[in-house]
């Protein structure tokens, strides 16, 4: 490989990357209206008073739930599928459904608590569904 091709190969997979980075994730758009979607989702939600169900699922004195996300965020509306999806088991009330994003940092120190953090494969909904459901 000479220099030219190098420069070229680089500038090629360095410009695919800034491509794929530019484009913003805006976690509000297609989402259902009464899901409170936070504007800063890695900050957390979730109060002193609320009881931690298990690692995905808090629920407030107020009946508030709250679903903490462990895949990105990236065109597959996962925050309001995993959020549907609770709702619907839980027949709680949609206006009361909140979602952030999962700790990573929990994930690790746990060993591994929230199984599957990788999105890949539009696999966001379809390889967690079992175990929400059963959260």
């Amino acid at each position: 490989m000479d220099r030219r091709e190098f420069v070229v190969t680089t500038l090629t997979v360095g410009g695919g990357f800034a491509l794929a980075l530019a484009f913003p994730q805006s976690q509000a758009e297609g989402a259902v209206n009464a899901a409170k979607i936070p504007d800063k989702p890695w900050e957390s939600l979730v109060g002193n008073d609320d009881t931690e169900i298990n690692p995905w699922l808090v629920v407030a004195p107020d009946d508030t739930v709250t679903i903490r996300v462990a895949q990105s965020e990236m065109g597959q509306q996962t925050f309001t599928s995993w959020s549907k999806m609770i709702c619907e088991e839980l027949e709680c009330d949609w206006s009361k459904v909140r979602a952030e994003y999962a700790s990573v940092n929990r994930h690790f120190r746990e060993n591994k608590v929230y199984r599957r953090m990788a999105t890949n494969a539009s696999g966001a909904v379809r390889s967690s569904r079992e175990y929400l459901q059963q959260a």
